[in-house]
């Protein structure tokens, strides 16, 4: 988001251009020209590119689709970028979002640490 003013928040709120952290993790998620919050029609598999960096190594990043994990991986460094691919048929409308954990390295944050996850993306395939 470019536009910090209070206008800028509120327009990015209404568009659903936002994503949750317990901590300072910065989130990028989109496919192609559309962000996260985004609702919208394209030809060909969608694909996901994301980045990520945090204060601390991940412990776990997945990818939900539809209320279902669809990828994962385990561990990862304090900042890092990658790309994953939707095999979704043509016609049906999906709904992709991003969940990601770090390690708690602070002594007052809990044990299963930092967690940031996205605002779904609504996709049909046509």
């Amino acid at each position: 988001m470019t536009d910090t003013t209070r206008q800028g928040i509120l327009e990015g709120l209404s568009k659903r251009r936002v994503y949750a952290s317990n901590d300072l993790i910065l989130a990028d998620v989109r496919i192609g020209e559309h962000f996260m919050g985004e609702a919208f029609t394209m030809t060909g598999a969608p694909t996901l590119s994301v980045t990520l960096q945090g204060t601390g190594a991940f412990t776990e990043v997945v990818i939900v689709k539809d209320g279902k994990i669809v990828y994962g991986q385990l561990g990862g460094p304090k900042s890092f970028s990658f790309t994953w691919r939707d095999k979704q048929r043509a016609g049906r409308p999906a709904k992709l979002l991003l969940r990601a954990r770090r390690a708690g390295e602070d002594p007052g944050q809990s044990a299963t640490g930092a967690v940031v996850w996205t605002s779904p993306m609504w996709v049909t395939v046509q």
